[in-house]
């Protein structure tokens, strides 16, 4: 019967199933494990148990088994799902675009305390910014909508219903 063949030019190695069924590539205590599954997904296994899957439609899950998108993470704590890391020490970002490669926005992040919306051009829409002045500030928008007991604007207010001050009220009512 068909043999499962391992071939070698000198530089690269292929390992090839000739038969119907599985492909395993594996550490000798079985820990680590590549498999390629004949049903037309890959696994990866570390430390005994299934870390990524790859599926036919190529959605990737980590920590999972059945991805639902495109990258399916499962597991951790709302701080340790995903990092984005860049080698520039001021910035992050994640580009969105379209199908055609239309750059759509970004979210983006600096170290200054800022993080955001920016447009297809990298100008910021929405910015939300903590520095040791603001509690927090949001600009580049034409409304800002507020639970806070304090509030600093600069510029006009549209309000509808009721405006009230105190006796440290300025400006007029």
């Amino acid at each position: 019967g068909a043999q499962a063949k391992v071939y070698t030019d000198g530089t690269t190695v292929r390992f090839m199933n000739r038969a119907a069924g599985d492909t395993l590539l594996t550490t000798f205590d079985s820990n680590e494990k590549i498999h390629l599954d004949s049903d037309g997904y890959i696994k990866i296994e570390t430390a005994g148990s299934e870390a990524v899957r790859i599926d036919s439609r190529g959605k990737v899950a980590i920590g999972h088994t059945t991805p639902s998108a495109l990258m399916h993470i499962k597991g951790g704590n709302w701080d340790t799902q995903l990092t984005v890391q860049n080698d520039n020490a001021n910035n992050v970002g994640i580009r969105f675009m379209e199908d055609d490669n239309t750059i759509i926005g970004y979210i983006y992040a600096r170290d200054t305390g800022q993080i955001g919306f920016l447009d297809p051009s990298g100008n910021w829409q929405y910015r939300i910014e903590h520095d040791s002045a603001h509690e927090w500030k949001l600009d580049n928008t034409q409304y800002a909508h507020l639970n806070s007991t304090r509030l600093k604007v600069t510029g006009n207010i549209e309000a509808t219903g009721n405006i009230s001050g105190s006796s440290t009220s300025t400006g007029s009512f």
